[in-house]
């Protein structure tokens, strides 16, 4: 069995792992997009080979929107889900997406389980309406000369054959099969067996769905209730119209997908009817009966005369805008009595950032522990730290474990100032209680994500390399979660090797094993790690040096500055191509071992 595809257009580097890390932790196979613009084009040369994709609203080049609007525009992308994602308070841009054919959403920051399961609803529905889709193309289309007709059935089963039979007397059968099986299973689930909105959520959420029909199909009061589909062809139209023998419901908040809903596992079966599949839906009564009519012989037509018109002024009109007016007035003088008050406040805010960045920066190893370690074990240390704003989110060390074993980490939080500088401190914290079992990187790291899970904030969470680097074995042993790739560089030629970073990030979920991995490092090379502002600042104007370009400066500079190497003559180039301050903090850390140990 195929697995299954999704595709990640996401401009956020940390968003992007986490949503690799966490879609392909239950089996997914990702695909990954930096922007809008690279996104549509994987869509429009490989689109159909995906089943899902996670689409962000705001992007530069091209954003979420118009990405989305291409697809909708598509004949065979259409039906492609699309999760949009979006910040959590913005339910306007849920609405617009709505309108424009969005039925599934995210929030960020993300909560896994919420992802997981939108995720795997989008997907199963897609895969059930590829599978009617399958089904109408091997249909001959004998339906093509009835006129009338009337059918019952009983079973969702059932209705699902019958969607693919009249489907395939419609213009569009691909697009008709999937609304006219939504609203034949919504006949029975929830019109003659009665099945809630709230009880399907829980029957899902516990995986009992199924199994409820069944029982409900056996008890006497359902047995023998049974949908009645009537079929019509008319000269410019086929209708058809699907009766229940249950108590109907409020359909309207049904027609439109629902901001409250759009992160539910269900519900957006008769939204995607009404927008996709028929030109007209219509519910009557009580809501039990509801006709899809589709037109034929002639395209729709568009009142071309139909534009905008001037209604006239209204007194209510006038004094909406005397109101708005008064209260543009009032806001001014609100704003020239505050100005004192918000410009001593940020007279005091700076002191108290400058405070914490100086305790933040007590945090990252002395230059004495560095001049010490290397004398201890003929090594040379070198490091960078520079925030994005007055407080940053990276944190690294360093620590000799016995007489040929150094220990060094790197961890980079979500975000950028005060919160993800508090999660440094919190991480120092632990760091220091977490003084056993740090020469087996992947069990420590597998500790400090279980206590780290614990501990963020939902949506907060952390990529990280710890290893330790064995001068007797010639090897570092590291355990990676979601951080940027290990490099070793070869002095005398210049040779750069990779390393492994992926794993899941830190603090998104307890209980994950992260693995044990060794690369060779010998004598007469260099250890490189970094933070993933080296690969991406400068992505605004086209001058970020990406994966490609960090190893190719890392080759040249070793080459050129051989055992002498520094990362402020390393980092020369990238600072001469970027501007300050960075748009995201910038940590990284060498570990050079010389030819000769005596050097």
């Amino acid at each position: 069995m195929a697995a299954t595809r999704a595709l990640i257009v996401e401009d956020n580097a940390l968003n992007r792992r986490l949503l690799v890390g966490q879609l392909e932790a239950m089996g997914y196979e990702t695909a990954v997009a930096h922007d809008g613009v690279e996104g549509w084009d994987i869509l429009s040369r490989e689109g159909q080979r995906f089943d899902v994709v996670l689409l962000d609203r705001r992007m530069p080049n091209m954003d979420g929107m118009e990405v989305l609007a291409r697809i909708k525009a598509s004949p065979t992308l259409q039906a492609l889900p699309v999760i949009m994602q979006t910040a959590a308070d913005s339910q306007q841009e849920i609405i617009e997406g709505i309108k424009a054919g969005v039925y599934y959403y995210l929030t960020k920051p993300f909560e896994p389980a919420v992802l997981l399961s939108v995720t795997a609803s989008a997907v199963a529905d897609y895969a059930r309406y590829r599978s009617l889709q399958r089904d109408v193309d091997q249909r001959t289309q004998g339906l093509g000369l009835m006129h009338e007709g009337t059918f019952r059935f009983r079973t969702v089963r059932e209705g699902r054959d019958l969607s693919v039979i009249l489907a395939s007397a419609m213009p569009h059968p691909q697009r008709a099969v999937i609304g006219l099986s939504e609203l034949m299973i919504n006949a029975v689930e929830h019109g003659n067996l009665g099945i809630t909105y709230d009880e399907k959520s829980v029957l899902l959420k516990e995986r009992r769905m199924e199994q409820e029909m069944v029982d409900r199909l056996a008890r006497p009061e359902y047995r023998a209730k049974l949908v009645e589909v009537a079929f019509e062809r008319h000269a410019d139209r086929l209708m058809v119209t699907i009766t229940d023998e249950g108590e109907g419901f409020d359909w309207q908040r049904y027609m439109e997908m629902d901001p409250t809903r759009v992160f539910d596992t269900h519900g957006r079966g008769i939204a995607l009817a009404h927008d996709l599949s028929f030109d007209a839906l219509e519910y009557r009564g009580r809501g039990n009966q509801v006709v899809a009519t589709v037109m034929v012989g002639r395209a729709p037509v568009k009142d071309e005369t139909a534009g905008e018109t001037t209604a006239p002024v209204s007194l209510g009109d006038l004094s909406e805008g005397v109101s708005n007016d008064m209260r543009l007035s009032a806001m001014h003088a609100r704003l020239r009595d505050t100005r004192q008050d918000l410009e001593a406040f940020k007279a005091r805010l700076a002191q108290d950032l400058t405070a914490a960045r100086e305790m933040q920066q007590d945090l990252l190893p002395p230059p004495q522990l560095l001049t010490d370690l290397q004398a201890r074990f003929q090594v040379r240390l070198d490091s960078h730290f520079e925030t994005s704003s007055e407080l940053g989110g990276d944190l690294f060390g360093l620590r000799g474990l016995d007489e040929h074993r150094i220990a060094l980490w790197m961890v980079d939080f979500s975000g950028h100032g005060v919160s993800a500088a508090l999660n440094t401190f919190r991480l120092h914290t632990l760091l220091e209680d977490m003084v056993d079992g740090m020469d087996q990187p992947g069990v420590f790291l597998t500790r400090l994500n279980n206590r780290l899970s614990g501990l963020l904030s939902t949506g907060q969470y952390a990529t990280a390399l710890y290893g330790v680097v064995d001068l007797e074995a010639d090897c570092l042993t590291y355990a990676a979660a979601a951080a940027p790739s290990p490099l070793f560089v070869s002095l005398a030629d210049g040779t750069v090797t990779a390393g492994l970073g992926a794993g899941l990030p830190l603090g998104v979920m307890s209980g994950v094993d992260y693995d044990t991995r060794t690369a060779p490092f010998p004598r007469g090379s260099l250890l490189f790690l970094y933070s993933d502002a080296l690969l991406e600042c400068g992505r605004e104007t086209g001058d970020d040096l990406g994966k490609q370009g960090v190893r190719r400066l890392l080759s040249e500079s070793a080459v050129a500055q051989g055992e002498g190497f520094t990362l402020a003559r390393f980092l020369e180039p990238f600072f001469a191509k970027v501007s300050r301050p960075l748009s995201d903090d910038l940590t990284a850390l060498a570990c050079l071992r010389p030819a000769d140990a005596a050097a």
